[in-house]
């Protein structure tokens, strides 16, 4: 909020631009995961990842910070990926709900 000088406006302006957009970036990560594009899933959970910190929704931040750590682990387990795409979902909705109510 310090960022946008305590505009609490502009800040859930904001805030509401990256839920909208969180629905679609969640399925391009499930979408690039399901053909083998760990790349653009990594790319896409680390803009999601940054977006939500700099907007200090930490519950999204940590859920995007674990799935982005995981995804750079070539060895990481199908099911721990998926179960942590399913936390950042979680995450997504707890913020779309504190929105929108």
């Amino acid at each position: 909020l310090g960022m946008l000088r305590n505009n609490k406006g502009k800040y859930l302006e904001l805030a509401r631009m990256l839920s909208a957009g969180n629905v679609e970036r969640i399925a391009s990560i499930r979408r690039s995961l399901g053909i083998g594009d760990r790349v653009t899933a990594e790319n896409i959970v680390h803009s999601l990842k940054g977006s939500s910190g700099n907007l200090g929704c930490t519950a999204l931040y940590d859920a995007a910070k674990e799935l982005s750590d995981m995804l750079r682990q070539p060895e990481c387990d199908v099911q721990r990926i998926q179960a942590s795409i399913a936390e950042l979902e979680s995450a997504q909705q707890a913020l779309a709900k504190a929105l929108h109510g």
